[in-house]
């Protein structure tokens, strides 16, 4: 047996040895470690400010009380915006599985739209819709409609070659 692949051995037992929590506790470090890095940067660090700082800002905004309001505000607009991706993509995604002149004239859009990442729409959107809770809902609907359209036509197509 060579040297190295006694190492090679060694090394593998080594990584199989630690058990799934710590790989956990490794890349909780890991992501901290980068984080305090990106707080100290003079360039970066601006944009990511250290966890006492966040911690701070928390604390200031439960003493004036806005952080349940901005909470519940976003929450809203998740759920609006998952609600209706899921009620319009259900009916789109069989219609497309169960006909194939739907399933020709929708999917090439729902794919051409798809690859295109939802948050580059948000300008359009804030320009077409306005600023407020309408492009928040709008801008989520468009990611959970194209995931969820696409995935529950797959799913639907598949079951009915069975």
């Amino acid at each position: 047996m060579s040297l190295e692949h006694s190492e090679n051995r060694k090394k593998k037992d080594i990584i199989a040895a630690i058990p799934n929590w710590g790989w956990l506790v490794i890349s909780l470090l890991v992501a901290v470690a980068l984080w305090f890095w990106l707080s100290v940067n003079p360039s970066t660090a601006r944009s990511f400010p250290f966890i006492p700082e966040v911690l701070k800002a928390l604390k200031t905004m439960i003493e004036r009380g806005v952080l349940w309001n901005d909470f519940s505000s976003s929450m809203i607009s998740v759920i609006l915006g998952f609600i209706l991706g899921f009620v319009t993509a259900v009916p789109v995604a069989f219609l497309m599985a169960w006909y194939r002149p739907v399933r020709y004239i929708v999917e090439p859009w729902i794919q051409f739209i798809r690859n295109i990442p939802p948050l580059a729409y948000v300008p359009l959107v804030v320009i077409a819709a306005g600023v407020g809770r309408r492009p928040q809902v709008i801008v989520i609907w468009m990611a959970t409609f194209l995931i969820m359209c696409v995935t529950i036509y797959q799913a639907s197509a598949m079951w009915m070659r069975r």
